[in-house]
């Protein structure tokens, strides 16, 4: 009798089946992943960022007895600080740091009082905003509110800064 060879059963995947499983994790992957974090920013945080951000400018210009300044270009929010030490108002400024507003959030205006009513009317856009907010060396401050929506003009938020003691204090709405 002649023998008959037989061939062992071949085992594992074809090129096409791998191919098919990398491109399902691929899409499982994708759909898994989390918006990136500027577009999960909300008002309200951004608005704390820069009640704390005005405060720490306040703190360093009575710790450090120069002036600091906050100014808002675009997107971006730079903290500076006066050349000057005392309360003799700087004539140079240089800059500390800066933050990036996020894009869907924008910094509608700088009002020139501190408006805590709490039916105050929505600014014009873009109003004061190179005015900023300017801390003295004794923690005193112009009045100044900081008025806050995202892109589609929702969510208003204040950020309100006090003259006489420099405080800062964030209120929802206009």
């Amino acid at each position: 009798m002649g023998s008959v060879r037989v061939r062992p059963l071949q085992r594992g995947f074809t090129l096409i089946e791998m191919m098919v499983v990398v491109a399902i994790i691929g899409v499982v992957t994708m759909l898994a992943v989390q918006t990136p974090e500027e577009d999960d920013a909300t008002v309200d945080g951004v608005a704390s960022t820069v009640t704390s951000e005005l405060d720490q400018a306040r703190l360093r210009s009575m710790a450090n007895h120069k002036w600091q300044r906050m100014i808002v270009s675009g997107t971006t929010v730079t903290f500076q600080a006066g050349n000057t030490i005392g309360m003799l108002p700087p004539t140079t400024w240089t800059l500390d740091h800066a933050i990036t507003i996020p894009s869907n959030v924008q910094v509608v205006a700088i009002g020139s009082t501190s408006a805590i009513d709490p039916l105050g009317a929505s600014p014009p856009s873009g109003t004061g905003l190179s005015t900023g907010v300017t801390f003295a060396p004794d923690g005193s401050s112009v009045a100044r509110t900081v008025y806050l929506a995202d892109r589609r003009g929702q969510s208003p938020t204040r950020v309100v800064v006090f003259a006489t003691t420099g405080s800062i204090m964030t209120r929802s709405g206009w």
